[in-house]
């Protein structure tokens, strides 16, 4: 309601009010006792009438608009105690009045949602966390009592075979009182919205990182509204599901009515703090699995708020023995979904002609934007795919049409099966579409997605890559910008049925667990595609759910692919491309909208310049091909990175000659900066990469380099030259870290493709812990650059020093110490450019040259050290590179091998031979 409203149904009252303040101002001086600012509690109720008739503030005295504030604040009505204290700082210029005008605003703040972006992040995935624990969090106020009653429920819980945990949620005062023998867990409570406004609150990681440690299968929480929507909030974060037990004081969340004009305005225009509360109230119940309210007429008086009612337990239903009946039926229901799969989602049969009238109705109102961008790929033509087939690199072409066998065509290579299933083959017909308008071509579309839909809505093949969860987060935006495409297009409602059971089955499988992996870039385009399908589709029923979901995806994937220096965490420079040019898109499309997100995608931009090389293609640490970075245009958001991606087209140079990626675990220097327009070329470049943070596209290559120097590539890595099939799952070699079959594969992934140790001939151990980032120290002094990093390896560890002087002298020193005493192989190696000559000279020591021309010399520091040099070798498979997937090129393979024990300290140094 609004003022203006309310002043008409309050026109009696409001002279008397006023005339109620005025009069307060007059005989008490703005001094009101206790019983008098609760008395007028109500009064306050027709603030809004007061405030529409004030006119002109001066008219009134400081003392009335003091009281006025003070009832506004008692009462709740936040946003109309902030006009009032305004309009006091503004008469008065005090500054407590200015600090109190701060406060307020604070407190409005909250009400106007600036929590809302944690809470909706915090609504995450729900992974199972399946130990035998259970963690009870209660509000203490009773000892004794309360002791007795944990001690019941203690009994219960292992009577159904778990053991409890006991957090106990105190006011300040009590914290350090214990006279229980039970170890407890306690924190302070929450006491009002400032704390769980700004989402920081103690009770909130203090739960959430006693769960991460203890990963309960359960968590009841038995507290205040504000403390149990902290903890809830905590466990939604961490995966846990939640049994909420709503407290007493809460039956009720409206405020109390009564057939006074006054209470009525109050009940139509409720106080701020009111409707917060209800807020608060709906999220904490949204983000639980279970409620246990005091009867089911609670539920109903929340009307929309309170979500699915199977969610809600009645405890005037159960008590005594019928508790342990209760307990054992969630505890059962949680175990019985330790992972949501995919399911045949219940209504893809049950779409109504009237869904289909107001679903598209609402679709016309609402048209999608960027429909063409959702449709990307390119290569073949419209009619190629439709009159030959579609064709995915070197494999066959598979012939599209509603007899297609699309379960069983495609199986011999995962890539191509789960690349069919993203639907790419509509991108160039969808494009051409959008061109001419030719409506053949959108009929066509929606005949093979109906041949598709046919096959794999109920399908549960084992082998299908239907519902990979790649192919699902590819396909999501193609089926809603086809979906609009056809609304647009006035198709009939017969060919949008099929596509609306689409829509319900993906917003089906989205929902599911097994969609989202978050380990790995995977859980970005998971939670990417869902934003998609749920934003494009708001009118389907529980899509604002799904978003909320995604969203909080969204915000995991940030954190999770990007550390707060802008480096991706999955150890590939074009793994960081590919997932900073998502992000990037999905920002500038409106997909994403976290000023958070945004801000480390930033980041990334800036780092992505430093990963291109002196001939423009990417950095080829862990699974990156040689991509070619270098076009006339570019989009980066950073515009150094602009600037090199262009060789100096656009963007701005950077004089930096150092980037250091601290916590992803990169050092790379490129010298001298280049500042104008083809310049990147003459450069000198010199990587390193130590980090370990998951299994995700990891090689054996800790402390790994690529060198440049003055134009020329020298080191190079092994590359990635593609994944292919899979190793069945009782393989050997799965020990040692390998997924794939072919030994091509397995060798770019090996420890001799890259420039870095090994010891006793073992490939570095990739299912030891990570380490995070191993870069200690990377700085420049006088031309001169030097870069420190140690890692941990099994059984060993390992020390990098790297002395570079650009045009003179690279030096790398190695120390490695050993766990025991035992004697040890060592090979200290590097993959030198194959276009290079090279051949031993000396004892110790490799020329290398261009031409016939010698460019450097390699040494060892070892007077007593073998030496190994193969180019190409068959067998071993030693001695190649992969620029481009599924290609190898030779390059030359040198080694400085010996025997240590205990401590061995290398040095390999390469001495460049001026011209």
């Amino acid at each position: 309601m609004n003022i203006h409203s309310l002043r008409a149904i309050l026109d009696e009252e409001h002279a008397q009010l006023f005339d109620r303040m005025q009069r307060l101002g007059r005989e008490q001086k703005g001094v009101l006792s206790e019983d008098e600012l609760r008395d007028s509690v109500d009064d306050a109720c027709l603030m809004p009438a007061f405030l529409a008739h004030v006119g002109e503030p001066r008219s009134y005295s400081l003392t009335s608009w003091r009281i006025l504030f003070r009832l506004l604040r008692k009462s709740g009505h936040l946003k109309m105690a902030e006009a009032a204290i305004n309009v006091i700082s503004d008469l008065s210029e005090k500054q407590t009045d200015l600090q109190a005008l701060a406060a307020i605003r604070k407190d409005v703040e909250v009400l106007r949602g600036s929590r809302d972006h944690q809470a909706r992040g915090l609504a995450s995935t729900r992974a199972p966390r399946l130990s035998s624990r259970v963690v009870y969090v209660q509000q203490r106020h009773r000892s004794d009592t309360d002791l007795a009653e944990i001690r019941d429920k203690s009994r219960m819980y292992q009577e159904l075979g778990y053991d409890l945990d006991l957090f106990s949620v105190c006011n300040e005062d009590t914290i350090g009182d214990d006279n229980s023998s039970s170890p407890i867990q306690k924190v302070p409570g929450i006491e009002g919205p400032e704390a769980i406004g700004g989402g920081n609150s103690e009770l909130f990681h203090r739960v959430f990182e006693y769960l991460q440690e203890t990963r309960p299968c359960l968590v009841e929480v038995d507290a205040d509204l504000y403390s149990a929507n902290a903890v809830i909030r905590a466990a939604a974060h961490a995966g846990t599901k939640v049994l909420w037990i709503v407290p007493e004081p809460d039956r009720e969340p409206r405020p109390r009515r009564s057939e006074s004009m006054r209470s009525t305005a109050c009940y139509q225009h409720p106080p701020d703090l009111i409707e917060w509360k209800r807020s608060i109230q709906s999220e904490t119940i949204g983000l639980s699995d279970f409620v246990l309210v005091p009867s089911l007429k609670w539920v109903e008086d929340l009307n929309p708020l309170a979500g699915p009612l199977g969610k809600f337990i009645a405890t005037n239903d159960i008590n005594g023995e019928g508790s342990l009946g209760l307990y054992a039926d969630i505890l059962g229901a949680v175990e019985g979904n330790k992972k949501k799969e995919r399911s045949t989602h219940p209504s893809v049969t049950r779409v109504t002609e009237s869904q289909i009238s107001d679903w598209t109705s609402w679709l016309r109102e609402n048209p999608a934007h960027g429909v063409a961008e959702w449709f990307y790929s390119k290569g073949q033509s419209s009619g190629e795919i439709r009159d030959v087939g579609w064709k995915f690199e070197e494999f066959p072409p598979i012939e599209l049409s509603p007899a297609t066998d699309w379960m069983n065509v495609a199986t011999e290579n995962r890539t191509w099966a789960f690349t069919l299933h993203t639907w790419e083959f509509l991108d160039p017909v969808i494009r051409e579409y959008i061109s001419t308008g030719d409506q053949s071509l959108l009929r066509w579309a929606l005949e093979i997605v109906a041949s598709w839909k046919n096959d794999a809505i109920f399908s549960v093949a084992a082998s299908s890559m239907a519902w990979y969860d790649m192919a699902l987060a590819l396909r999501s935006p193609r089926l809603v910008g086809l979906l609009h495409l056809a609304v647009q297009a006035e198709v009939e409602s017969q060919l949008l049925k099929g596509i609306f059971e689409l829509v319900l089955a993906h917003q089906d499988a989205h929902e599911a667990e097994e969609s989202f992996v978050s380990r790995n870039n995977h859980g970005f385009y998971a939670a990417l595609g869902q934003t998609v399908l749920a934003q494009s589709t708001m009118c389907v029923p529980n899509m604002d759910r799904l978003l909320i979901q995604a969203e909080g995806r969204m915000r995991i994937m940030a954190e999770q692919q990007f550390h707060g220096d802008g480096g991706h965490v999955e150890h590939s420079p074009d793994y960081h491309r590919m997932l900073l040019g998502s992000f990037q898109q999905a920002i500038d499309q409106g997909v994403i909208r976290d000023s958070e997100v945004a801000h480390r995608i930033k980041k990334a931009s800036e780092a992505l310049g430093w990963f291109v090389q002196p001939n423009g293609r990417m950095l080829q640490f862990g699974d990156s091909p040689g991509r070619n970075m270098l076009a006339r245009k570019s989009k980066a958001l950073d515009m150094s990175t602009r600037f090199i991606t262009t060789d100096g087209l656009e963007g701005s140079p950077s004089s930096e000659e150092l980037y250091v990626l601290k916590e992803t675990g990169y050092a790379i220097c490129r010298t001298p900066a280049p500042l104008k327009t083809s310049e990147l070329s003459e450069g000198s470049y010199l990587a390193l990469a130590a980090g370990f943070h998951s299994r995700a596209h990891k090689h054996c290559d800790d402390l790994s380099l690529v060198w440049w120097d003055e134009g020329l590539e020298i080191l190079v890595d092994g590359g990635r030259y593609g994944y292919g099939p899979q190793l069945p799952s009782s393989s050997p070699l799965r020990a040692q870290g390998y997924y794939y079959a072919d030994p091509k594969r397995q060798f770019v992934e090996s420890v001799w493709a890259h420039n870095t140790v090994a010891i006793d001939g073992k490939n570095h151990d990739r299912r030891r812990s990570p380490y995070g980032s191993g870069l200690i120290s990377a700085e420049t002094d006088n031309g001169v650059f030097r870069i420190l990093a140690e890692v941990p390896q099994t059984g060993w560890r390992h020390t990098r020093e790297l002395l570079y002087e650009p045009g003179k002298r690279l030096s790398v020193k190695d120390t490695i110490v050993a766990d025991d005493d035992e004697l040890h192989d060592y090979s200290v190696h590097f993959n030198v450019n194959g276009d290079l000559n090279v051949v031993e000279s000396g004892s110790n020591s490799f020329a290398i040259d261009l031409g016939g021309r010698e460019i450097a010399k390699m040494k060892s520091s070892a007077t007593e050290v073998g030496r190994r040099i193969l180019r190409g070798s068959e067998k071993p498979l030693i001695g190649w590179r992969s620029v481009v997937d599924r290609s190898l090129e030779p390059t030359w393979f040198l080694s400085f091998t010996g025997t240590f024990s205990g401590t061995l300290t290398h040095e390999s140094t390469f001495d460049l031979v001026n011209a």
